[in-house]
């Protein structure tokens, strides 16, 4: 995981110094709260880097995004236990960023990309454990502020919401996954 974090991390860093005035690396954190069919939900941490190329109302970007371990106990289908799913994402998005004032602007945008979770099932009571993986295409839109900093970098806040529908596996039939997030993020131009 790590490996791939930062191999990421130095792509962005050459795109973005490729780029030249226009690039931007960008880290970003926040709060997810993730729903999976069946009701299970759960509030969890999100971080995310992004490497991108950003003009005066526009910025494109492409990031990995993190979201840790989320867990819920249940009862169904005759079973007590615990579901435990976490998830990676791969997405490109646009955004428009139009200034509201001197140094602040408003940003919304739309990614998509690709997701990738994991799920593992467990029902003590029953001696049932299952874990199964899964990928599927993400849609999702943001919205927030951008605040313009004095050495030209940026930080960011709002909120963003996403849906990943995952390809049919023998655990994970059907399985959709909701997010709705509230983030912080830093832009180094």
């Amino acid at each position: 995981m790590k490996k791939i974090a930062n191999k990421i991390a130095m792509t962005g860093l050459v795109v973005a110094s490729a780029f030249g005035d226009g690039g931007f690396i960008g880290f970003e954190g926040g709060s997810t709260r993730t729903d999976i069919r069946y009701g299970a939900h759960d509030i969890v941490p999100q971080i995310s880097v992004r490497a991108g190329y950003a003009t005066k109302n526009y910025k494109y970007y492409f990031g990995y995004v993190y979201n840790a371990q989320a867990k819920k106990d249940h009862a169904r289908f005759n079973r007590v236990g615990t579901e435990k799913w976490q998830s990676q994402n791969f997405i490109f998005g646009a955004d428009v960023t139009p200034e509201i004032s001197k140094d602040i602007r408003f940003v919304a945008g739309a990614y998509a990309g690709y997701s990738y979770m994991n799920l593992d099932l467990e029902a003590p009571s029953t001696g049932y454990s299952s874990s199964d993986n899964a990928g599927g295409f993400l849609a999702g839109l943001k919205s927030g502020l951008i605040f313009d900093l004095k050495n030209g970098d940026e930080f960011e806040l709002g909120v963003k919401a996403d849906k990943t529908w995952y390809k049919k596996t023998a655990e994970l039939k059907k399985q959709r996954e909701t997010k709705i997030s509230t983030y912080i993020g830093y832009n180094y131009k």
